[in-house]
């Protein structure tokens, strides 16, 4: 599994790294729920792509899995952070957020874990979201 996590204080945090594969996503699918109802809390979540390099599965397996994921209903409202640092790396947060079919589940892309950890923790109505990459808006990741 091409992924580490760690609980951190609220924030369930997973570092990708190396290559990820379809089978990578599946087993992250069927396993999620169970990391999440083992804590005893509702977790913010933050996936950090730093050491991805890069991932092998077609742009249809991502909706795929959020339909499947769409049947394993999130019971309470959860904030997921995404921090990317490249255009491939936005490409491929920008889709998972378009693919998102869960309505207990906002998931928001970032240029910075900073920022990302502020938006998860924080009031969201104090948030700006302007020039961030999941406010709408192209931002240049270099």
């Amino acid at each position: 599994m091409p992924f580490t996590h760690a609980v951190e204080d609220d924030i369930l945090h997973f570092n990708w790294y190396g290559i990820i594969t379809r089978e990578d996503l599946q087993t992250f699918g069927k396993n999620m729920p169970a990391l999440a109802a083992s804590l005893g809390f509702v977790p913010y979540v933050l996936h950090t792509f730093d050491q991805m390099t890069g991932y092998r599965f077609q742009p249809l397996v991502v909706y795929t899995f959020s339909l499947l994921r769409k049947r394993e209903k999130i019971p309470y409202p959860v904030k997921a952070a995404a921090v990317v640092n490249t255009p491939e790396k936005l490409a491929l947060a920008r889709l998972f957020k378009a693919c998102n079919h869960s309505p207990n589940l906002t998931i928001e892309i970032f240029e910075s874990e900073e920022r990302a950890r502020s938006w998860l923790t924080g009031d969201e109505a104090d948030f700006d979201l302007d020039g961030e990459c999941g406010a709408g808006r192209d931002v240049a990741v270099k």
